[in-house]
Formats: structure tokens, C-alpha cells, sequence
């Protein structure tokens, strides 16, 4: 009588198997690594390009994008600033914002790509990625696009409080995601601490509150940075927003 061969897998089969998945699933982790840093490197791409396009736009109209008062002169439906020579909260009634006219005005220039509400959307002050500030290569960021002054740094109803230790920039770009006007504790954060110092250390000092890039604070939840003002690279999840100055 013949006999029958086993049916199952024998253990090297079954190791054989669990290596295989193991290089499967690896490499999707590193994939996954990979393309999270090409999206970070493209973020400073961007960061760069909008800083050129502001200052391309000062130097041909002679303000600043969402500042500029003869925008509806060159482009229909287009809202003008107020020429102050600042990208900021214009209007008692709190509906209209210039960091938002800003994009309209960029992209109406043929600065940017894209379309731009010029609004806050849904009549708050809401920034939207890809309704009224440019989206990021970054999943969920977005860029937005105002002053601030040194006589801005300790109050908190602006247009984006900055409380940084040094002194405030003038025209900044901000890197987050949804967030509204304002509010320090909905800085919406979409970096790691470790994304945020890999980012300044590319182009700046690699500290979270001095330089060209600083991290926004966050005051009713975690921290960016520690007292030592470093960022906390023991903290995990997204919690950094970051701020680029432009110069301007």
C-alpha cells in the first residue's frame, strides 16, 4: 500500500513564507519613508516659490499680493487691499481678510498655479488648503500668507499670532493645515518634531524659535519644541506648524 504524502506545509515552507512577507512589508514601510520625504523636500521647493512670487509681485505692482488697492482695476471680481503695506485683517465686520485676497491676486497675476477664492471659506476665518490658500505635496497642508509686525508679537487676535523668542518678521508664509484666524491653539499641525527639524536644519539654524523657519506654538496641546527651545524629538504624532519669514 502506497502511502500518503503529508498535506501540510513543512517548516521551511512556512519560514520561507514569513520572510516573504516580512520583505513585503518592509518595503512598503520604507516606500511609504521614501515618498513622505520627497513630499517634505518638495514643501521647501514650494516654500521658495511662493517667496519668489510675493517678492516678483512687490517689485511689478508695488505691493504687497493682498495688500494691492488697484487689483480690481486689472482683474474682475477681484477685491482690492488697502495698501497699507501689510497682508492683514482689513474690514470692521471681520469677512474679509487680505492673507486671502493675497493667492487671488498672485494667481491672477500668472505668479502662481491654481484658483483662489480670495475669501475666508464659509464666511469664517478659516484657512482652507486648495479653496482659498494653496495646498502642499505634504498630505493636508497647506500655505498661508501674512504680516506681522513687532507690535504684533504678544497679541493674539491677528491674523497668526507669533510668540516665537525673536522678533516678529514682518511678511511670513505659514505652513499648517485647516486652521482658523487667530487662534493659537489651532495651529493644525502636520509634521512630526523630527520632520519639523529635519526641515529647518535643510536651510536655516535648526532651531524652533530662531532663524528663517520657526515653529509655531501650540498652547493647548503638544508642544513642538521644550523649554530648552530645541524641538522635543521625544514626542510623536503631528505637532509642528511652521513659519517661514520671506523677507518682505
Amino acid at each position: 500500500m502506497v502511502s500518503r504524502k503529508s498535506q501540510g506545509f513543512t517548516l521551511i515552507e512556512v519560514s520561507i513564507v514569513i520572510v516573504i512577507i516580512g520583505l513585503i512589508v518592509g518595503g512598503i514601510v520604507v516606500g511609504k519613508s521614501l515618498v513622505r520625504s520627497a513630499r517634505l523636500r518638495g514643501a521647501l521647493d514650494e516654500a521658495q516659490r511662493y517667496k519668489q512670487a510675493v517678492g516678483n509681485f512687490s517689485d511689478k505692482y508695488k505691493a504687497l499680493p493682498g495688500d494691492f488697492s488697484g487689483a480690481t482695476l486689472l482683474w474682475s471680481g477681484t477685491a482690492n487691499g488697502d495698501g497699507n503695506g501689510r497682508i492683514t485683517t482689513q474690514g470692521s465686520t471681520g469677512t474679509y481678510y487680505e492673507q486671502f485676497a493675497a493667492w487671488q491676486h498672485l494667481a491672477n497675476a500668472g505668479m502662481i498655479e491654481g484658483y483662489y477664492t480670495g475669501v475666508s471659506s464659509s464666511g469664517t476665518e478659516t484657512r482652507t488648503p486648495l479653496t482659498n490658500i494653496p495646498g502642499s505635496q505634504v498630505t493636508g497642508a497647506g500655505w498661508g500668507l501674512t504680516t506681522i509686525l513687532v507690535s504684533d508679537a504678544s497679541v493674539v487676535n491677528v491674523d497668526l499670532p507669533y510668540v516665537a523668542g525673536d522678533t516678529a518678521p514682518n511678511t511670513v508664509l505659514w505652513f499648517g493645515g485647516t486652521s482658523i484666524t487667530g487662534a493659537t491653539n489651532t495651529q493644525a499641525p502636520v509634521l512630526t518634531s523630527t520632520e519639523a527639524l529635519q526641515l529647518d536644519i535643510k536651510v536655516d539654524d535648526g532651531l524652533p524659535t530662531t532663524g528663517k523657519i520657526v515653529a509655531q506654538i501650540n498652547p493647548s496641546g503638544t508642544a513642538c519644541y521644550n523649554v530648552s527651545s530645541q524641538y522635543d524629538l521625544t514626542q510623536t504624532g503631528l505637532i509642528c506648524a511652521l513659519v517661514f519669514k520671506t523677507g518682505f
